[in-house]
């Protein structure tokens, strides 16, 4: 039993090398951590606060934002958990569906969740309902287009294990906006909606099936 699950991990990781996106990624993500690391916290706030996807900054520099806040982690603990998924989920999904897959299902998740919340913030801070502090606070990192992929995974799966996996994601968000009612956890929200409903049937699941007809035509 131990041995078939080895066997069954080992297939599933492939070759980590292969996956550029990801790999690139995860390095451009640790040298933007050590130039934090390295800063004061004075520069460290100017640096973060110029890539924050705040309404502020969407409004100023929205290319500019929606870009550069991907490419910031706010401490070596939120790397580390990055790096995790990225072996064993990120890196097994790009070397299935290809680089540029990946790389438009991550921006898709990114993209789509900063600026439906930033729709949403906005409304809130017009209504009165949110503080318009909010309009500067800083907001990055790799937690949407990540969460977007994970969901989007899920279409690698069998259709029973699929929907196991996108309850699982769905309930734990759920819980977790339950718990903490932020505009944060409403982007994860969004995040795992887009992944499910968008990527996933889009860039994932047409490609798991072409590469399963050819299974079949040269088996």
């Amino acid at each position: 039993m131990a041995s078939r699950w080895c066997a069954w991990l080992r297939s599933w990781i492939g070759r980590p090398s292969q996956a550029r996106a990801t790999v690139t990624y995860t390095a451009i993500l640790v040298a933007t951590n050590m130039v934090l690391d390295g800063s004061s916290p004075r520069v460290d706030q100017v640096i973060l606060e110029s890539a924050s996807t705040n309404l502020h900054q969407l409004h100023i520099h929205p290319v500019n934002v929606l870009v550069t806040s991907a490419l910031f982690v706010t401490g070596w603990d939120q790397l580390l958990e990055f790096a995790l998924v990225a072996f064993f989920i990120l890196s097994p999904l790009e070397q299935r569906i290809g680089t540029i897959r990946t790389i438009v299902g991550f921006a898709i998740g990114h993209v789509g969740a900063s600026v439906l919340v930033a729709v949403g913030l906005n409304y809130a801070v017009h209504a009165g309902s949110v503080s318009p502090s909010i309009v500067h606070t800083i907001d990055v990192g790799v937690s949407y287009g990540t969460l977007c992929l994970v969901a989007a995974s899920a279409y690698l799966l069998t259709h029973r294990n699929r929907l196991i996996v996108l309850l699982g994601l769905f309930l734990y968000e759920t819980v977790a906006l339950i718990v903490d009612n932020s505009y944060t956890q409403w982007g994860h929200m969004i995040s795992l909606v887009l992944g499910a409903l968008v990527v996933g049937p889009l860039l994932v699941l047409p490609q798991r099936d072409a590469v399963a007809e050819v299974a079949m035509v040269t088996g």
